[in-house]
């Protein structure tokens, strides 16, 4: 197999964002759609975490902040867009700044160099010369219930 193709295989798609100012990217099997948030509905006595709930065509979900479980400042501004996610047959949603958009990943990655992301990343690689922090998911859900008092998060 020549260089090219065997580059190709050892890809992945995932979506990458911004987040203050660092780039982060789910994987492509995780990721269902990016949202601009509209409405948010409050939930009375939610936790910071836990900005509320906004419907997508008749569904229901959680609408988070990951800045705190990822060890960065939280956002001041008003949400504006989000990432849905689904793991485990269950879909919620976390702000972000800025989308960047889908591409392809190199499968093969580097160890995280900034250790407030270790627990929760897969590793981080380059992408047009800049790093990327690849987050886990099943880590990152788990630690944001964890967070939100161990309620139950995501939606079925």
């Amino acid at each position: 197999m020549n260089s090219a193709a065997s580059k190709t295989k050892a890809q992945a798609r995932a979506c990458l964002f911004e987040l203050n100012n660092v780039l982060f990217a789910v994987p492509g099997q995780y990721t269902r759609q990016i949202h601009t948030l509209q409405t948010i509905t409050r939930v009375p006595r939610a936790p910071t975490d836990l900005l509320g709930l906004f419907a997508v065509r008749g569904q229901i979900f959680p609408l988070v902040r990951i800045e705190n479980t990822l060890g960065l400042r939280t956002g001041t501004g008003e949400a504006k867009l989000a990432v849905q996610i689904e793991f485990e047959s269950k879909h919620m949603a976390f702000v972000i700044d800025n989308v960047i958009g889908f591409d392809h990943v190199p499968s093969q990655l580097e160890p995280v160099l900034d250790a407030r992301f270790l627990a929760l990343t897969l590793g981080q690689v380059l992408v047009a010369g800049q790093v990327v922090v690849v987050l886990d998911v099943a880590k990152l859900v788990q630690s944001l219930a964890a967070r939100i008092d161990g309620r139950e998060l995501a939606q079925a």
